[in-house]
């Protein structure tokens, strides 16, 4: 930076931070033009769009799952060339084209006895195999729930079932799976129902072999099965908790057989319903009450903190429907109405098949919208606000409407991708007898979140100034306050990073963390051992920048304007010299900063207008009385930051009534002082820097209460004459309260009376304020003293 005149190095750097304030303001004010969340994805098949036939006759998919590795897999049934439906899987690349390593073109069919078979739940495991499920027909009146299990390249899993095919019966009846679970153990559930008169909830559970698992279900050996209300219920969805326990929920009709509601139960890892929920395990929601209901679950989701989501059709009017329960069974008040939500697209039939739950806690629903009697519909998709409204900045008003062309289109499964995108699966049908499977994908965006940790020392004691370094997807700068806690907000959730720490004289364990930050919150904390003395780390940029912070504004640094600041000083490089000079300025810009000048500088003028300099010196203010009333009109402040102006004009009103109902304020301006002889006294302390007309109005202001004592004394304080007039004076203390932390005039001072201040004074004064050529600024920095203030 080129050395000019003192007033001229003063503008430059004003100019700098107004700049770097106007940079961080349309930062946070500016609106981007990227595409909102719900527009189709346009980087996927043709416009967001994919349609998939098999042999050219009817095929619809009912449900879709994400591979590790990011490719998409859907089921459900297709006809074949010359009989009736099978299973049919297809996988699709991240682009929505079909995958040709898989099966036959990305396609893949599985007959189970010769007759009609529909896969309605998928699952990946671990190990990358996928298991399909749904209901076989396996002759005559049994129609039994069917799983089948493929390697990665679409082939039969010989190693499960009978070459790779698994089918169980109930009772010899009409049953079916309608969805699958994965436990932690590698053991399958499935859930659908099962028929002996009257259709009932059923689960099954498989070990990873395919048998059924002998330990679920007591004496019917690996299943169950639940009479809801003594009519006819199903079980569309199933989920596992962390616990361990398993949630099947569908429809029930009630006892009278006049409606249907959702229903709930609940079991133990063993296949006992769990008496803990609802009653006796199971729970029933009518949810909108008097309305000839019809309201059936079709999915279910469990939010991280144990509450359950339902969603399905609700009410006669046949809208989206939703539930949220607390992990009793009761339902959620603080969810929607009661813990109820409906939404209805364009006053025709609409219901919703399956839910997902981002990462922030937003809400998505994907089914049907606009359905008539089955000459119409698209696909329907919502995203909700964790309390159950709808997110306006999703679609319009929270929702959206995908035609594929076809007569009927709907969405039966629903699936989020690592990167926040929706990923929508069923069927379109343009006439009866012709249905494809149908995927869409959608643009979303989940709220970044925190990353965050502690630094301690073995001892557990805080480490403050510890740098935080982070890279990878984003990266970013920051250090660790007085109690060693560093923060990085608004950080892109499922990016990868990498955080490193770094102070001298310590090492830290681990060294560094590398994660995917994918939660609300990720922890990255460390322990740092001090392992040296002998490096001071005010000579490191970050210690530096961050002490500015500390010592002239009284807080913590923003991370913006602390990243800012470094950069100032690393742009140098190794030049020395460069970084010498750029040490001296950045400092020298915190006295400057708009922050400084409308807290601390004020706070100095408050005082020289109220009771002029302190007796026998040359300062109005001591340090201790600067330092409480700066932290007090600052509090909260942080230039830049939405909001900062309201907050700083409340924090000064606040300070100037209080100041003036002080005791010694008090004491200055007994009771009986006039109005003339307030303006006056307090326009003399602060060196006459009233014209005759602004004194006259303020009197006349205090007579005519039209201000206060404390808004005139504000008047005085801001005087732009008074500001200029004492601007050096102020500009030297604050380097002994800022560097040394101290009055002029207190030890290790030689003389102690002010001879060092006076010093300053005069040398920044025959500079014309040019704190460089003065060596004022340099001369703090590198002091013994100062250094000395930072042992390790």
């Amino acid at each position: 930076m080129k050395l000019c005149s003192g007033y001229s190095i003063r503008t430059k750097l004003t100019a700098l931070i107004l700049a770097v304030v106007s940079a961080i303001v349309l930062v946070l004010s500016g609106s981007s033009m990227a595409a909102i969340d719900g527009d189709l994805d346009s980087t996927f098949g043709s416009g967001g769009k994919v349609v998939t036939d098999f042999f050219g006759r009817s095929n619809g998919a009912n449900a879709v799952a994400l591979q590790a590795d990011g490719k998409i897999v859907v089921v459900g049934n297709a006809l074949s060339a010359l009989g009736p439906p099978d299973f049919a899987l297809a996988r699709y690349n991240g682009d929505g084209s079909l995958d040709n390593s898989f099966g036959s073109g990305g396609r893949v069919t599985t007959d189970f006895g010769g007759r009609s078979d529909n896969a309605s739940a998928v699952a990946i495991q671990p190990d990358g195999k996928i298991l399909a499920a749904g209901g076989a027909d396996l002759g005559g009146t049994q129609f039994d729930f069917a799983l089948a299990r493929y390697n990665s390249n679409g082939s039969l899993d010989s190693t499960f079932g009978s070459g790779g095919k698994v089918t169980t019966d109930f009772n010899g009846g009409l049953d079916a799976a309608s969805a699958i679970a994965l436990q932690t153990d590698g053991k399958i559930i499935l859930a659908g129902f099962a028929t002996a008169g009257d259709p009932h909830m059923a689960l099954a559970r498989y070990n990873p072999n395919g048998t059924l698992d002998g330990t679920f279900g007591g004496l019917a050996f690996g299943k169950v099965v639940t009479n809801i209300n003594g009519t006819r219920d199903f079980a569309n969805a199933v989920a596992i908790q962390s616990d361990g326990k398993i949630i099947a929920g569908g429809p029930t009709l009630t006892p009278l057989g006049s409606f249907v509601m959702f229903a709930l139960a609940r079991y133990n890892s063993n296949g006992a319903l769990d008496p803990a929920f609802g009653n006796g395990g199971k729970v029933t929601t009518q949810v909108v009450s008097g309305d000839g209901a019809d309201d059936e679950i079709f999915a279910l989701a469990i939010q991280p903190d144990g509450r359950i989501i339902a969603a399905g059709e609700a009410n006669f009017a046949h809208d989206f429907g939703m539930a949220r329960y607390l992990t009793n069974g009761s339902l959620d008040t603080s969810f929607g109405t009661n813990g109820l939500v409906t939404t209805d697209f364009n006053g025709m039939s609409d219901n919703a098949r399956s839910v997902a739950v981002q990462i922030d806690g937003k809400i998505v629903l994907a089914g049907a919208a606009n359905l008539t009697t089955g000459s119409t519909g698209d696909f329907g998709i919502a995203r909700y606000n964790p309390s159950g409204s709808l997110d306006a900045t999703f679609g319009t008003g929270g929702k959206v409407i995908t035609d594929f062309g076809g007569n009927v289109d709907i969405a039966r499964g629903i699936v989020l991708q690592s990167d926040n995108r929706i990923v929508a699966a069923g069927s379109t049908i343009s006439t009866p007898g012709t249905g494809e499977f149908a995927v869409a994908r959608y643009l979303a965006t989940a709220q970044p979140s925190d990353v965050l940790g502690r630094i301690v020392d073995p001892g557990g004691n805080p480490v403050e100034g510890v740098a935080i370094k982070m890279s990878g997807t984003q990266s970013r700068l920051t250090i660790t306050d007085s109690q060693g806690n560093f923060r990085f907000a608004n950080v892109a959730i499922n990016g990868s990073y990498t955080v490193t720490p770094s102070r001298v004289n310590f090492t830290f364990s681990p060294a560094l963390r590398s994660f995917i930050h994918s939660g609300t919150h990720t922890d990255a904390s460390f322990t740092a051992t001090l392992a040296a003395t002998g490096l001071n780390p005010l000579d490191t940029s970050e210690y530096f920048g961050r002490q500015q912070y500390v010592d002239f504004l009284s807080r913590e640094p923003d991370e913006s304007g602390f990243t800012f600041w470094v950069n100032q000083i690393e742009s140098c490089g190794v030049d020395a010299n460069c970084r010498e000079v750029r040490r001296i300025n950045v400092s020298a810009a915190f006295f400057l900063s708009i922050e400084l000048q409308q807290t601390g500088y004020l706070v100095y003028r408050t005082y020289k207008a109220a009771y002029g300099n302190i007796p026998g010196t040359p300062v109005p203010v001591w340090f201790s009385e600067f330092l409480t009333d700066t932290q007090q009109i600052g509090q909260g402040v942080v230039v830049g930051q939405t909001g900062w102006e309201s907050t700083l004009e409340n924090n000064k009103r606040t300070f100037m009534e209080a100041f003036v109902r002080r005791s010694r304020f008090a004491a200055a301006f007994p009771p009986g002082t006039s109005a003339a002889q307030y303006v006056d006294t307090i326009n003399a302390n602060a060196g006459g820097v009233l014209s005759s007309a602004e004194r006259n109005q303020l009197v006349n202001d205090l007579i005519s209460e039209a201000k206060t004592a404390g808004q005139v004394l504000r008047v005085v304080a801001e005087d732009q004459d008074l500001i200029n007039s004492e601007f050096n004076r102020a500009f030297v203390l604050m380097q002994y309260f800022g560097y040394l932390r101290r009055n002029p005039n207190d030890p290790p001072e030689a003389t102690l009376d002010f001879q060092g201040y006076n010093f300053w004074l005069t040398k920044l004064n025959q500079f014309n304020g040019n704190f460089v050529n003065a060596e004022m600024v340099k001369a703090f920095l590198t002091s013994t003293e100062y250094r000395q203030r930072f042992p390790r």
